[in-house]
C-alpha cells in the first residue's frame, strides 16, 4: 500500500516554478535570446488557480497553458522582431498575467 499526502502550497508553487523554467528553456526564445523573468506574485496567483484540492497539480498544467504560454504566444507574435531581451510575466491587481519588455 502506497499513501500520498495532500501537496501544500509550497509544493505547487516549487511545481509552478518548475514548469515556468521548461517554458523559459524552449528553443524560440534560446533562439531569439529572450530571458523570461517572473514575479512571486505570478507563482502564487498560478499555483492559486491550477490546484484543486480534489484532483492535486494536473490542472496546474492546464492554468499553465490558459495564463502564461498562450497569452506569451500571442505577447510574441505581435512582437515578432524582439531579439536580446527579457521578458517580465506578472500579475495585476485584478490578477490578469501581464507580459511587459524590461528595460
Amino acid at each position: 500500500v502506497i499513501s500520498f499526502d495532500a501537496l501544500n502550497a509550497d509544493t505547487v508553487q516549487q511545481i509552478t516554478e518548475k514548469e515556468l523554467a521548461a517554458i523559459a528553456g524552449r528553443e524560440g526564445l534560446s533562439r531569439a535570446n529572450l530571458q523570461l523573468i517572473w514575479t512571486d506574485a505570478l507563482v502564487a496567483s498560478i499555483a492559486r488557480r491550477g490546484f484543486d484540492a480534489r484532483y492535486g497539480a494536473r490542472p496546474l498544467q492546464r492554468a499553465i497553458e490558459t495564463l502564461v504560454v498562450v497569452p506569451l504566444a500571442h505577447f510574441l507574435l505581435t512582437h515578432s522582431t524582439l531579439k536580446n531581451a527579457m521578458v517580465r510575466l506578472d500579475v495585476d491587481v485584478s490578477d490578469q498575467v501581464t507580459i511587459a519588455i524590461e528595460a
